[in-house]
């Protein structure tokens, strides 16, 4: 391996002169302008490669970034993290995985991220307690933190630390509201989780919003524990697809629990999107793939992860504790529309009547449909 001194040697120059013209620091006084690309072109005819823990250990720094989470392998977080490491290795930088998923894995991580004077962290679905305690230790060393997805913060929270970057879920859910009705849809249900998980709560009150803008009363169906359990798929079955008053569409929190919906509906001897149209949330590989093919909301979670590290890059070089703003940066969402939802069904009575005169819904329904096809 060839190194500085060696470099200093064929360009006739001190060790000192390659260190400054290796380092890019623009030190005039010290090295002339032809001197430091006399020494630069010799690095190179050379083979030069610099010693990034020599650096570190001059510096306090390494160029690398810590990935922080308790779940690293869903697609979700591969996602995210494909975009953070392009980023991450355009700029000179590794980027190091710390998995956590217990308060004892959360402080060894953090302790790790000191003790390798990482250059910065990226916490992925962490909850604020742990979010605040991060913050403030990883601020100690001027180690800036950046949250990515995920997190129990108030997105208005003048509290919350670091760089934030989410995807703007409230108007994804709402887009999914409007398209369904837009179907003809006045019964639509929404299927979350009972639990403090912010990013659900916020598609929660997207749901909301868009229902109270249409003049249609919302519906709620709740998952008490995993979608895959079978005792709660077999409540979910009676919940959804009851005689009485029962949705003809069901945005659900994530496309998960969108495709055990699909099923459940197939064992009820429902149709899909005949008897019930079907919305997810994500945009999954496999989405595309079910039978029928999801409507779902796609999130950008390449772009995420890519504009995180970005941020949190910028924060590095201008050597900043507090790493951004208070104010979260909302990446848009994207509906995209797929064979699961349809129009409703006139049979069940979900056209817009008198009594939902808000309702602005300006598409023709199945029904009449065939009629203006019948008197053609």
């Amino acid at each position: 391996m060839v190194t500085m001194k060696q470099v200093a040697q064929a360009a006739g120059v001190s060790q000192p002169a390659v260190s400054v013209a290796l380092s890019g620091r623009r030190q005039s006084a010290y090295i002339s302008a032809a001197t430091r690309r006399r020494i630069l072109a010799v690095a190179r005819k050379m083979g030069y490669q610099p010693n990034a823990l020599a650096r570190a250990m001059v510096t306090g720094q390494t160029k690398v970034i810590g990935f922080l989470g308790s779940t690293l392998s869903n697609e979700y977080t591969a996602r995210m993290l494909e975009g953070a490491v392009r980023v991450a290795q355009a700029g000179g930088y590794l980027m190091k995985l710390l998995h956590t998923d217990s308060g004892a894995s959360e402080q060894n991580a953090l302790h790790i991220a000191i003790q390798q004077r990482l250059a910065g962290v990226i916490s992925v679905h962490a909850d604020e307690a742990f979010l605040a305690k991060a913050h403030a230790e990883l601020a100690r060393h001027s180690i800036p933190l950046a949250i990515l997805d995920h997190t129990t913060l108030n997105l208005g929270s003048r509290r919350a630390p670091g760089i934030r970057v989410l995807s703007d879920d409230e108007a994804g859910v709402g887009a999914a509201v409007r398209h369904l009705a837009a179907l003809g849809h006045t019964r639509i249900a929404f299927l979350t989780a009972v639990g403090p998980m912010t990013a659900w709560s916020t598609r929660e009150q997207g749901y909301r919003s868009a229902m109270d803008r249409l003049g249609l009363p919302p519906q709620w169906v709740y998952l008490r524990g995993p979608a895959t359990n079978p005792a709660e798929c077999r409540r979910l079955k009676a919940q959804i697809f009851r005689t009485s008053n029962r949705p003809t569409a069901l945005v659900c929190v994530a496309d998960h629990v969108a495709m055990v919906i699909l099923r459940l509906a197939r064992e009820a001897g429902r149709q899909v999107p005949k008897d019930l149209s079907v919305v997810g949330f994500a945009d999954l590989e496999m989405a595309q793939y079910t039978d029928p093919p999801l409507t779902t909301v796609a999130q950008p979670f390449d772009r995420m992860g890519e504009t995180v590290t970005q941020r949190l890059l910028a924060a590095i070089e201008r050597k900043s504790k507090a790493a951004g703003g208070t104010q979260p940066i909302l990446l848009p969402t994207r509906l995209v529309v797929r064979g699961s939802t349809g129009p409703a069904n006139a049979a069940d009575g979900t056209r817009p009547s008198g009594g939902h005169s808000r309702t602005k819904v300006k598409c023709l329904t199945l029904a009449t449909r065939k009629k203006k096809r019948s008197t053609g």
